[in-house]
């Protein structure tokens, strides 16, 4: 009887310690993980300081004599500072399309015409009537 209870003390101490070690391990990684945190949450600061550093020198390169910045270059600035992910304050474009509304042809409206004609099934009392309908465009 001795050599089952000192067995299962032994596993039990056993148990204990493989435990007592996973939770010194996880101890160890949580400690790792919050240096880490803290280490990106200085460089997020640093990164923050850097951009409102940049963003001043900006305004005060680009001010106007009464002290304004324009609106526009301060958002052009933003775009390009953060890679496009500001947009634009107006999508242009580089080159500008051309802005002129071409009225429908007659020809195109013809052309439509035949289209739907063509698409359309022919029965064979139908097809006489079909001959008379398209328009002749005989060059």
């Amino acid at each position: 009887m001795d050599e089952v209870a000192n067995y299962w003390k032994q596993v039990a101490v056993a148990s204990t310690q493989q435990h007592e070690q996973i939770i010194e391990g996880q101890r160890e990684e949580i400690q790792a993980l919050q240096k880490r945190c803290q280490e990106l949450q200085y460089e997020c600061t640093m990164m923050k300081a850097s951009n409102a550093m940049d963003f001043r020198d900006f305004c005060l390169a680009n001010a106007t004599p009464n002290g304004q910045v324009p609106l526009s270059c301060i958002v052009n600035f933003l775009n390009s500072a953060s890679d496009g992910l500001v947009p634009p304050l107006d999508n242009k474009r580089k080159r500008q399309r051309e802005q002129r509304v071409v009225p429908p042809s007659p020809v195109s409206r013809a052309v439509q015409r035949l289209l739907f004609l063509n698409r359309t099934p022919v029965r064979e009392g139908d097809f006489d009537d079909l001959k008379l309908r398209l328009p002749n465009f005989a060059v």
